[in-house]
């Protein structure tokens, strides 16, 4: 192996089918992709919220080293529809889009956005 490469993996934050605390010591560092509390399929809610982004830092951190842990943070925005679902069907997404887009999306509608001071959230 030539000097100076280091082996990353990106791994979900919350996922059991992983063996975080072997790849913590097989590879130099682990990117935990901290985000995906909910998605395009999925009920609406924060992409990321604080208590359950921490939960998974503190997780992983008892098994991989602090020095080995790479955060990624989502920088994304899902709209989920008003719409009446299906029965059955769950989510309901009608598109994603940056931070940029949404604010864009956001400063032309007529949602109001809101704040969730518990979980330092920021919705519309």
């Amino acid at each position: 192996m030539r000097s100076g490469l280091k082996v990353m993996i990106a791994l979900p934050a919350r996922d059991d089918k992983y063996d975080y605390k072997f790849f913590g010591k097989q590879c130099d560092a682990i990117v935990l992709l901290n985000y995906d509390q909910h998605w395009l399929n999925s009920e609406p809610g924060p992409i990321s919220g604080q208590d359950w982004f921490v939960e998974n830092l503190r997780r992983v951190m008892e098994v991989v080293p602090a020095s080995k842990i790479v955060v990624g943070v989502a920088n994304y925005a899902y709209d989920w529809s008003e719409a009446p679902k299906p029965k059955g069907a769950r989510g309901g997404v009608q598109r994603a889009g940056s931070a940029a887009a949404c604010i864009r999306i956001g400063s032309t509608s007529r949602i109001r956005p809101g704040f969730a001071e518990s979980a330092l959230l920021l919705f519309g």
